[in-house]
């Protein structure tokens, strides 16, 4: 469960003044977090905690439908993915930039929305085309292309066991990407059907597609962060962001939500520092005692992407409105913390969930 603060229950609804870094908040609130379409009649879709991560750290957005200025957010994982949208998957999670001479492809016209992921994926030898010159960029692609593709984007960050270490029925060794295939495979990146085969000419999934991109970002481990810098990042939060809570520093708490967050994790405390700043204007009060912790160890780590999980964090959180209404409650703020390597080289947090 995603976290949440008795803050957000106590002023839902309420008009949130405009605060001084509302120019730079996010155009995305924690509602375009929430994709509609990731669970099914018995539960969670099979890969609703690979599109939950990549949707969290705005790797992807989803289609977004307004209904009366109400997000609703749809990731259609079960549809078929297409040689483009793969593409900027690819270069949005391994944040690629242009590496030499741009490459023209007859099929990739200019100025759509797909030109410049293609052209940064060709330069770094991560897609080639056909013979004839074109890219084919709203062709849907299938597994052996998107196994190819893969291969190549972490040739150079993982290390692949040799090809035919993971065989499959229906893979040959004349088959064009057979050595990207078995090497994926032989590295746990992708997998095949109970039956032993691969079906390779089977168009993709979007839901195979993030949980192959997803499943090889967490194989990088040739450039790991500490754990001391990981876990400093998460408590050096939370130490600065309720010293400026408690002073009213609204400014600071900002900076401090800005300078340690990303993606849903900034969205929702952006938000929440707005909802104690509107309390706090119309009369009100609002503090967070920290009563014990954080214990916090490192559980999950790769060159890009982390998770500390945190213990025996307990603050007490005391609101008052200003009206003759107020509480106080213990929160207990157990849970794990996704963290994500940004451009600049610094790690910042996009996800929270509860430990239960």
């Amino acid at each position: 469960m995603k976290k949440t603060s008795i803050i957000t229950s106590f002023l839902v609804g309420a008009t949130i003044l405009l605060s001084p870094f509302q120019a730079n908040a996010a155009e995305k609130t924690t509602l375009h977090y929430m994709p509609e379409d990731v669970y099914t009649e018995n539960g969670e879709h099979w890969a609703y905690k690979q599109i939950d991560d990549f949707v969290s750290a705005d790797i992807i957005d989803g289609t977004v439908i307004y209904e009366d200025d109400f997000p609703y957010v749809y990731v259609r994982p079960d549809a078929s993915i297409t040689r483009a949208e793969f593409t900027k998957i690819l270069v949005y999670a391994l944040d690629l930039k242009q590496n030499g001479t741009v490459t023209t492809f007859s099929d990739v016209k200019k100025n759509s929305w797909y030109e410049s992921y293609v052209h940064i994926a060709y330069s770094h030898g991560i897609v080639t085309g056909y013979d004839n010159g074109t890219f084919k960029p709203n062709d849907k692609i299938n597994r052996a292309e998107m196994a190819s593709m893969i291969h190549r984007a972490f040739k150079d960050s993982i290390t692949f066991p040799a090809a035919g270490t993971k065989a499959f029925s229906d893979v040959t060794k004349e088959f064009w990407a057979y050595n990207d295939i078995t090497k994926v495979a032989g590295v746990g990146i992708i997998n095949g059907y109970n039956n032993g085969t691969f079906k390779p000419k089977q168009p993709a999934t979007r839901a195979e597609a993030i949980t192959m991109m997803h499943g090889g970002l967490n194989k990088e481990t040739k450039n790991l962060p500490t754990t001391d810098a990981l876990i400093k990042v998460v408590h050096d939060y939370f130490s600065e962001y309720n010293t400026a809570i408690n002073a009213k520093d609204f400014t600071s708490a900002y900076t401090a939500v800005q300078k340690y967050n990303t993606g849903s994790n900034f969205s929702f405390d952006f938000e929440n520092t707005e909802m104690i700043e509107y309390l706090v204007s119309d009369g009100g009060n609002f503090s967070a005692k920290i009563l014990s912790g954080p214990t916090s160890k490192v559980t999950q780590r790769s060159d890009r992407f982390a998770k500390v999980e945190v213990t025996n964090y307990t603050v007490q959180e005391t609101t008052d409105d200003g009206y003759g209404s107020n509480y106080s409650l213990k929160m207990e703020y157990d849970g794990t913390y996704s963290l994500k390597k940004m451009p600049d080289g610094t790690w910042k947090i996009y996800n929270y969930y509860y430990n239960f």
